[in-house]
């Protein structure tokens, strides 16, 4: 399911209406820990599509892992996690638009460590 079709089919909207979406701790944790950067294929700075969250070998062992829920992943935590995994494109949207930096130099310790 598409970002856009959880935009559609949860909050019954059409394109022209306003759509309200409640940005979770969830998201949040898992925004601090997505693998961001320079995506050579495309030119442009962005999330990696492969390994969002991790390398565990798929995005929901990662979901999991960051959200301690355990390493079994049943079919319906993994329909769970699939779901908050789509709902991250209008998190990352909201989070985007109104999130509060304090310009400042930052440092990152190692590769992948994320900056503080």
């Amino acid at each position: 399911m598409a970002a856009s079709e959880i935009y559609l089919e949860d909050y019954g909207a059409d394109r022209q209406k306003t759509i309200d979406f409640t940005l979770r701790p969830e998201h949040i944790r898992l925004f601090r820990r997505m693998w961001a950067g320079w995506l050579d294929y495309a030119g442009v700075a962005g999330i990696n599509s492969k390994y969002p969250y991790g390398d565990l070998g798929y995005y929901q062992a990662d979901m999991a892992e960051i959200l301690g829920m355990g390493s079994e992943i049943s079919d319906e935590l993994h329909n769970q996690l699939e779901y908050l995994h789509q709902e991250t494109q209008p998190a990352l949207q909201v989070f985007v638009r109104y999130v509060e930096l304090s310009p400042g130099r930052y440092a990152q310790q190692e590769q992948g460590s994320g900056w503080c």
